[in-house]
């Protein structure tokens, strides 16, 4: 098995640890700063991953299949985690989750007419998007346990901003990865005639 898909797997393993510490608020000390760092270290594996398997060729039909799905697994756990705390808006991760299924979705057809569809900047900016919001309600909360934030509603908009920003980004990078690749579906039709 290659460095990447190690570090694939490793991520796959921090996401129950992840919702241990995020759900555990009650009876863990400090329970959100160490979600933070489990979320951050997964997120760090993400990049790292992709970074070992095109520098030193490590790039393999295994991770290919396992990597997008360990980043969906970490953002999905993440985000129905806060909506469970009510710390994030429900039908904005509605939104993302079905964006992600509908994407998952159109991949696997791609790929069974032997099309590889890259990923594109606005996917990239959605991914950073969504792992900033995660990370930044993390710390807030964690500094409100603290009581280290006294104006709570400052945190609300910026919290609100950061989430439709999350969703705008989601949005945008579902429309384009279809747009970019309609011929995909011109394919359907010419067959059907």
């Amino acid at each position: 098995m290659t460095t990447a898909n190690r570090l694939t797997l490793f991520r796959i393993l921090l996401v129950p640890l992840f919702i241990f510490f995020i759900l555990s608020y009650n009876f863990v000390p400090h329970s959100f700063l160490w979600a933070l760092i489990v979320f951050i270290i997964a997120s760090v594996t993400d990049m790292l991953d992709g970074i070992i398997a095109r520098k030193y060729n490590q790039i393999t039909d295994f991770g290919k299949l396992l990597d997008p799905l360990a980043d969906k697994m970490l953002i999905i756990s993440a985000l129905i985690c806060l909506v469970h705390l009510n710390l994030i808006n429900v039908v904005a991760v509605i939104i993302v989750i079905m964006r992600e299924f509908l994407i998952t979705a159109f991949r696997a057809f791609a790929q069974e007419k032997q099309v590889i569809i890259a990923a594109g900047m606005l996917g990239k900016i959605k991914t950073v998007s969504q792992i900033i919001c995660v990370i930044f309600i993390l710390i807030s909360q964690e500094l409100i346990f603290a009581n280290l934030i006294k104006n709570v509603q400052i945190y609300s908009v910026v919290n609100f901003i950061l989430v439709w920003l999350m969703v705008l980004f989601t949005v945008l990078s579902a429309i384009n990865y279809i747009y970019a690749n309609t011929s995909l579906f011109c394919n359907i039709t010419k067959t059907k005639e």
